[in-house]
Order: structure tokens, then C-alpha cells, then sequence
């Protein structure tokens, strides 16, 4: 499974169960669920590595600025341990290469945020990415 790498077992016990009611219930939430999930392992996953058979685009027409924390252990800065294609030295500069120019990329690094709390209105992350979007409102 995908999740095992990407979740510790208990969060692993709570998707089974909630992807057994889908199964059952809504098979439209499990197809969205898993698409999501999906989409977010070949863009985000082991440095941005495409699957066989999914494309995904090398470059985006616009600017990028990546937001990671020290503390996520959802996708931690670095990876040197685990499946080999599940490796990377570096998160943030695995995105670097869908940037149109090497300067349309940064990326800011906080410390002590889990991965929920990245966009939590009550972090510095979620300030600055506040303030990262206000200034793309401004150059319009």
C-alpha cells in the first residue's frame, strides 16, 4: 500500500476503516480519495518522481515558492532511509525543477510545525503564505 510509507499505523487503521465505508457506501468518495492521494504521491512524493504511465508536467508557467517544516514527519525535509525510491536529500529542492527559471523558485523552512499544522491560521507558516499571496494580489 501507498499509505504505509506515508502515514505511522495508527493513521494507516483510521484510512482502512474509513476507506471500507467508502467501498461500501460511497464508492465516489473512495475514486476522489484515492485520485488525491494519488496525485499527491506523484507530485510530492520521493523527490517529484513521475510513475509509469502518468505524466505529469516538468515545468509550471508560474512562480513556485515551497513551504516545508522541520518537523513534518509526513515529508520531512530528508529522507535516507526506506525503499530506495522513496529517498531524497532534499524536499524543497526536488521542487525546484517545476519552476519555469531557477529564481521564479524559493522555498521557506519553519521549525517545530507538524505537517497539519503547515497551513493552520495559527502558525508563521500560514502568515507568510498569506503575505507570499497578497503580494501576487498586488502585482496585478
Amino acid at each position: 500500500s501507498i499509505l504505509q510509507f506515508a502515514v505511522d499505523a495508527a493513521q494507516l487503521q483510521k484510512y482502512e476503516r474509513l476507506l471500507r465505508v467508502f467501498a461500501k457506501s460511497a464508492p465516489e468518495k473512495l475514486r476522489n480519495f484515492c485520485e488525491t492521494l494519488l496525485a499527491d504521491q506523484l507530485l510530492a512524493n520521493c523527490g517529484a518522481e513521475a510513475a509509469e504511465g502518468h505524466e505529469l508536467p516538468l515545468q509550471v508557467q508560474c512562480a513556485i515558492h515551497f513551504y516545508c517544516s522541520e518537523a513534518d514527519e509526513v515529508w520531512p525535509p530528508q529522507v535516507v532511509e526506506g525503499p530506495p525510491e522513496c529517498l531524497y536529500d532534499s524536499l524543497p529542492d526536488s521542487w525546484s525543477t517545476y519552476a519555469p527559471l531557477p529564481e521564479q523558485f524559493a522555498s521557506s523552512t519553519f521549525a517545530g510545525l507538524s505537517h497539519g499544522d503547515m497551513g493552520s491560521p495559527q502558525t508563521p507558516a500560514f502568515q507568510h503564505m498569506m503575505e507570499d499571496l497578497s503580494s501576487l494580489l498586488r502585482d496585478v
